[in-house]
């Protein structure tokens, strides 16, 4: 609703300040039409008035000096010296004597006080043209200006431009009040305005997904197994010639064997998936040599039961000494690597035994 008054404000002013322009004869022709192109926006069209009445008012400003007894008395005294010599004729002279005589008068009257303040106010725009003639007419009716005599009168526009610069001064004081008083009460009245958090904010980058790599594996486990040996028992005379025969001696000796997992296809190959199928293969491997263990610990009590074999064992059991992992980008390169392994595996335990 506020928004609404203001704007009907600036157009109400903006439409007396174009018809004050157009009526107005402080412009000339060119003038007007420029302020009036102006209308489309008001504040240039206030300033542009203001400017052009100072400089229009500053043209106008160079006082005229009118010394009336000094021209009429130069005036006569050439009438005289022209009909002395005979130039003109006695009736001729006497016309011109009138003339001069009506226009001294006309000019004294105009030179009046009264005269200056009314012409001031028609100048200011306080009198129309028609109202200065009427009351012209009264002042000559009152006064007998024929009497009047002065002898050095200056006319002087400065007053009344002054009035018609200090009318335009104030009316754009108002005009501008009246502006900044609609704006005060438009932004006192405004909704409240939405809270914009400026702060920087911050944006979590986009998680970038990890590339998967497809591998094909298996693993081969060294296994350490050991084995029971004996000495058997040997019989010899010794230097007195009696017959002695030795003990049987046990030891172990321990053989390697390979174990090998099946080919396990992973979608997602990584270095956890690597250690998770390496703990796997050794931990069903574990399971399976402790069952060994187990028996190989029955097997020497009922056999031998020797102290030092069995501490000998619990140092040294069924147990993986090493594990490797192998890697492929395709099934069949996995299972053709592996059964070349499987072949050299069965070619080494062939040699063996």
């Amino acid at each position: 609703m506020d928004n609404i008054v203001g704007v009907g404000l600036v157009i109400g002013l903006v439409t007396a300040s174009s018809f004050y322009v157009w009526n107005s004869d402080n412009f000339t022709k060119i003038q007007k039409n420029t302020l009036l192109v102006f209308v489309l926006f008001p504040p240039l069209q206030w300033v542009s008035i203001l400017v052009i009445l100072l400089y229009n008012n500053l043209n106008k400003q160079k006082p005229v000096v009118v010394n009336t007894e000094t021209n009429i008395n130069s005036g006569l005294k050439i009438l005289n010296d022209l009909k002395q010599k005979g130039i003109i004729t006695e009736e001729e002279y006497a016309s011109k004597i009138n003339k001069v005589e009506i226009e001294r008068s006309e000019q004294n009257f105009k030179n009046t006080l009264e005269y200056k303040q009314l012409e001031s106010l028609l100048l200011s725009g306080i009198l129309t043209k028609e109202e200065f003639e009427n009351k012209i007419k009264i002042l000559q009716e009152k006064f007998s200006y024929k009497d009047i005599r002065v002898k050095k009168v200056t006319v002087n526009k400065k007053e009344s431009s002054a009035k018609i610069y200090l009318f335009s001064f104030v009316f754009f004081i108002i005009l501008i009040s009246l502006i900044i008083l609609n704006s005060n009460n438009t932004a006192s009245y405004s909704p409240p305005a939405k809270i914009v958090n400026t702060a920087p904010q911050y944006i979590e980058p986009k998680k970038q997904e990890p590339i998967k790599i497809k591998k094909f594996v298996y693993v081969i486990m060294e296994v350490e197994k050991p084995s029971v040996k004996s000495i058997d028992k040997l019989s010899f005379d010794n230097a007195l010639g009696i017959l002695r025969t030795t003990e049987t001696i046990y030891y172990l000796i321990y053989d390697k064997e390979l174990y090998t997992t099946d080919i396990i296809e992973l979608e997602d190959y990584n270095e956890d998936e690597k250690y998770k199928i390496l703990d796997s293969a050794k931990d069903k491997t574990n399971l399976q040599l402790a069952m060994y263990n187990n028996n190989f610990d029955v097997e020497l009590s009922i056999k031998n039961d020797n102290y030092l074999l069995k501490e000998e064992f619990k140092k040294r059991p069924f147990r993986i000494i090493n594990t490797q992992i192998y890697e492929f980008d395709s099934y069949s390169e996995a299972s053709i690597q592996k059964e070349k392994d499987s072949k050299q595996i069965e070619n080494e335990e062939n040699k063996k035994s």
